[in-house]
């Protein structure tokens, strides 16, 4: 049997096969340059949507700040969109479920209100518990400790929502106890650097070398058209969008149509009839790197807004069924409501239509204000 040094408490020992050093340089465990032991485990459990993973990323700011020997490690449905500043990417399936399981962790921080986020809780070994569980005698979610109760209160009551003037980041920061929201930034992937997007040798350069065609000192405004499936009562009138775009290109500006699969009929039908770029849809890391080329971005509250906050654009958010006072635009944006009152809180179609009372001049006046 051959006696070797093994580092198990070792950020980068994976137990199953070599390390990076290891294949990189042939390292091994007893002289070991890279060694980093961490000092204990933590979980977070954000499983959905992608907005709200990458809204939830300041957090791990501050967690390395206090903690930097840590290793962190997250469940989500959307583990490609999470940084390198995570250790350990767990994908929300029965795998990843059966991993952490194994795993006894310092502190746990479940910001998820599902009902499957708040049952793994529940089953999770942790010294700290933070956020949401479930409750085992009535079968309902329920806060862990105090910490939790306005975000909990907030998701129960329309009236107490109305009424709440914390924003999302700061409630999650609240609520894990790791002290007060302080301006951390969103943390995202790695995206392909703008000056290597028309480079010949980039990756998939055959689609970016479209971006060539943008005229260089032009202001790039990026168009976010979806609004997903859920909350239609958001959706603008693809008229709007068509004349945003003839207006913003008559004023000098490029204009690049954003979105994924869903919107991929409508943001042709707006490029065609508006004159506005459209390469189509990518991988998210390629949109995003679509999206760090613009200079501002017009979206309804999406994971596309998110991607633009967290790559420090100025954004114009269309709103008209959330309370503005939840989404922190780090100074760099504004949000855009109808002037008249909605009576369509939280609600998935409106009967009045009211962000369609959102003007396209409003809009372009906003957009012009930002750049």
């Amino acid at each position: 049997m051959i006696n070797k040094k093994i580092n198990k408490d070792c950020k980068y020992f994976k137990g199953y096969k070599p390390c990076k050093y290891n294949k990189e340089y042939g390292i091994e465990c007893e002289n070991c340059d890279f060694y980093k032991p961490f000092s204990h485990h933590i979980l977070i459990i954000k499983l959905a949507g992608i907005g709200d993973v990458i809204r939830t990323t300041p957090i791990l700011r501050r967690l390395k700040s206090l903690y930097p020997d840590v290793k962190i490690w997250w469940l989500t449905e959307y583990p490609e969109i999470l940084s390198k500043e995570v250790d350990c990417k767990i994908k929300f399936d029965f795998k990843g479920i059966e991993i952490i399981k194994s795993i006894n962790f310092g502190s746990i921080y479940n910001l998820d209100k599902s009902p499957e986020a708040c049952t793994i809780m529940g089953k999770l070994s942790a010294i700290i518990h933070k956020g949401f569980r479930m409750n085992s005698m009535y079968g309902v979610i329920e806060p862990i400790d105090s910490n939790a109760n306005h975000k909990y209160l907030t998701g129960l009551f329309d009236n107490v929502s109305k009424e709440n003037k914390k924003h999302y980041v700061e409630e999650i920061f609240e609520i894990c106890d790791i002290g007060k929201f302080e301006g951390e930034e969103y943390l995202l992937p790695e995206i392909i650097p703008k000056e290597c997007l028309c480079h010949p040798t980039s990756r998939d350069s055959d689609i970016l070398l479209l971006i060539q065609d943008f005229k260089e000192g032009k202001k790039i405004v990026g168009l976010n058209i979806g609004c997903g499936d859920r909350w239609k009562s958001r959706e603008w009138k693809r008229e709007n969008w068509i004349l945003l775009s003839r207006s913003l290109i008559r004023k000098g500006y490029e204009v690049v149509i954003l979105g994924g699969e869903k919107e991929h009929v409508t943001n042709k039908y707006i490029a065609e009839r508006s004159g506005a770029k459209y390469y189509g849809t990518f991988p998210i890391d390629i949109f995003s790197s679509i999206v760090n080329i613009c200079d501002i971005v017009v979206s309804s509250v999406t994971s596309t807004m998110h991607i633009a906050i967290g790559l420090k654009k100025k954004v114009v958010v269309l709103n008209n069924i959330f309370n503005k006072n939840e989404f922190y635009l780090y100074n760099r944006g504004k949000i855009v409501e109808p002037e008249i009152e909605c009576d369509c809180y939280y609600s998935e179609y409106c009967k009045n239509d009211c962000i369609n009372k959102i003007t396209v001049d409003k809009v372009l006046q906003t957009v012009e204000e930002l750049l």
